[in-house]
């Protein structure tokens, strides 16, 4: 049978559908889940360091995944891991038997294991908190500011050299509660007049090599920023820093907001409604923030009965604010191939007397060829 020009087209596009939905995809975490017997832990005031890894089961325990855990009031590193419950961590979650935790007054992180895998539960309390302070609690894989633990992140491709970076994962926001005590329902007010809390990815991109950005930008103490991280050599289109130096963005897709529904100027309280994107840092490290609903995506509701099972592409949203930029900063590159991956975060925070309880299970982030 002889082919026209309009069946040798038709051909030629199923042909490469057929090789992008059978292309290869990679990891960015060396154990995705988090995976690992143990989890290291951040000190409260970021210093290049890492307490552990802790955890209740045989030496030696095993990670490359750590709680960040900026400003909060008891710090993690001082508590003892357990077997028995606590406070927000009980013998079962999710058909999961507790495995071991470690607890304070202000926070709590659980390790769960069972016939559908492992999983975390981390726990915060801001009854303790300044009213002028941000208190994040986040799991994320062990990245280049860290450069004497185990390893988290795989190198990433240039933004412009991926053709997807898919994010998956079984998420559930078991408490999201607020009680009013630096600001008034229904806490629209600013930093230190506020009382809410969060549940965010984020996303860390970098200009010129992970080693680089870990060495020049010091995480931003009032929003979630663990830094960076990732070997120092990206394979794919080789990544440039501009003139001025490396620069780091603070990409954040806003899963849930206790003031969801507020309508608060700005959109804060807007996770689960597609929104325009927001800037929260103009200046080097930059910080943008997309709520989950742009992605087609449901927002996570407090006290679930189930866990929200995640799957989306993140790089086009990614690319476009990279593209964008801020208003009123010239110097910001606005070219997706100078920038790649060098961190991931996913947790919880919170200003002012919120609770926020936060179940992780699966999760992964996986990029494409193009």
């Amino acid at each position: 049978m002889r082919l026209t020009g309009a069946h040798t087209l038709a051909v030629a596009v199923l042909l490469v559908a057929a090789a992008r939905a059978g292309a290869t995809t990679t990891s960015l975490f060396s154990s995705p889940g988090p995976g690992g017997s143990g989890m290291y832990v951040a000190p409260v005031k970021f210093n290049h360091t890492l307490i552990g890894p802790v955890g209740a089961g045989p030496a030696p325990l095993a990670s490359s995944w750590y709680a960040a855990q900026w400003n909060n009031p008891s710090s993690l590193a001082f508590a003892a891991p357990r077997r028995s419950p606590t406070a927000s961590c009980p013998a079962t979650v999710g058909g999961r038997q507790l495995d071991w935790a470690v607890a304070t007054p202000s926070a709590e992180l659980c390790s769960y294991n069972g016939t559908a895998g492992q999983g975390w539960r981390i726990a915060q309390n801001g009854a303790a908190v300044r009213c002028s302070d941000e208190f994040d609690l986040f799991l994320s894989p062990v990245g280049a500011n860290y450069p004497n633990a185990s390893q988290g992140m795989r190198p990433s491709p240039a933004l412009t050299s991926m053709g997807g970076l898919r994010v998956t994962g079984s998420v559930r926001l078991a408490t999201g509660s607020v009680t009013d005590r630096c600001g008034a329902s229904p806490q629209c007010g600013p930093g230190g007049k506020v009382d809410y809390g969060y549940a965010v990815l984020g996303i860390v991109c970098g200009t010129g090599s992970a080693s680089q950005a870990a060495a020049s930008v010091f995480p931003a103490s009032d929003r979630p920023s663990t830094g960076t991280g990732g070997p120092a050599s990206p394979p794919g289109a080789p990544v440039k820093a501009p003139a001025g130096g490396p620069q780091t963005l603070f990409y954040q897709v806003l899963l849930a907001d206790t003031r969801q529904g507020s309508n608060c100027p700005g959109g804060g309280g807007s996770a689960c409604a597609a929104r325009p994107r927001s800037w929260y840092f103009s200046k080097n490290p930059y910080g943008a923030n997309d709520a989950i609903g742009s992605f087609g995506q449901p927002c996570l509701a407090p006290g679930a009965a189930a866990a929200t099972g995640y799957d989306f592409d993140v790089l086009p949203l990614l690319r476009a604010a990279v593209r964008a930029g801020p208003d009123a900063a010239p110097g910001f590159d606005r070219d997706p191939s100078h920038w790649a991956v060098h961190g991931v975060y996913l947790g919880v925070g919170l200003q002012g007397s919120a609770a926020m309880t936060l179940d992780v299970s699966g999760f992964d982030m996986r990029w494409s060829p193009v």
